[in-house]
């Protein structure tokens, strides 16, 4: 019996062994397939951000040609920035000045006919746009 109960033991051994290897290699398994999937998403990650960075560079690229060829660009003033600063310039003008309006309210005036300068303070770039004004005590 002895016998036996030793073959028995050897063999729940050689079970148990088969058993932890197994589930050795699939926990082995799982990590690679974890940090394979953590390279993948940090390389889409990195091709991501390079391509909305280069997005980036392109349009600031093209701002700045357009600046140099005497245009205010939509680049680097969106429409959205230019309306919220006429609106701002038209009720300064309602409340401090009122003798004066906007002439033109109209954004392709703005962006293709306005006169305009440009300054560089560190790291921010200035536009400054000529906004032509109504006089409104000498129309009557």
């Amino acid at each position: 019996m002895n016998n036996v109960f030793d073959i028995l033991d050897t063999y729940r051994k050689t079970i148990r062994g088969i058993q932890d290897e197994f589930m050795a290699t699939h926990d082995r398994s799982v990590s690679l397939q974890q940090r394979q999937s953590k390279a993948l998403s940090s390389a889409l990650y990195f091709l991501n951000n390079n391509t909305i960075q280069l997005q980036e560079m392109e349009s600031l690229y093209n701002g700045i040609e357009t600046l140099m060829a005497g245009r205010i660009s939509h680049y680097l003033l969106p429409h959205d920035y230019l309306q919220r600063a006429l609106v701002h310039v038209a009720s300064y003008l309602h409340v401090q000045q009122r003798h004066l309006t906007l002439s033109r309210t109209d954004y392709a005036f703005y962006y293709n006919e306005a006169k305009f300068k440009t300054f560089r303070h560190r790291d921010i770039l200035f536009v400054v746009i000529d906004v032509p004004c109504n006089c409104q005590e000498f129309e009557s």
